[in-house]
């Protein structure tokens, strides 16, 4: 978890944004894509709980994509919150675990350190 997932679970949205924001800098300067993703998800998150789903599924997608073609685990909870959009018609918040209402995290288990 990096810190913009900290901001974000802290209740402190645009402070996250920030922090993720310059995180995507960073990871597009030095080509790295997992972070790049990793900063996407969370981005996707901040929007979701600010009821912006339409641009937090954009958001998730694009990390969807990086992780998919990265074929990482980190791809099945984004999958899961995309899914779960479309399962409440773009509406409610959704958490880590792509369940609605819940702001946990999902297990750190084989995830690269997050530089966010």
């Amino acid at each position: 978890m990096g810190l913009g997932d900290t901001l974000r679970l802290a209740g402190r949205a645009d402070d996250a944004l920030a922090r993720y924001q310059s995180a995507i800098g960073m990871a597009r300067e030095t080509g790295d894509r997992y972070e790049e993703a990793h900063a996407l998800e969370g981005i996707g998150h901040v929007l979701c709980d600010s009821g912006q789903t339409e641009l937090a599924r954009q958001h998730w997608t694009q990390a969807l994509e990086t992780y998919t073609e990265l074929d990482i685990p980190e791809a099945e909870p984004v999958r899961r919150s995309l899914a779960a959009l479309d399962d409440t018609g773009d509406t409610g918040q959704i958490g880590e675990t792509g369940q609605i209402g819940d702001i946990g995290e999902t297990s750190d288990a084989g995830r690269a350190p997050a530089s966010d």
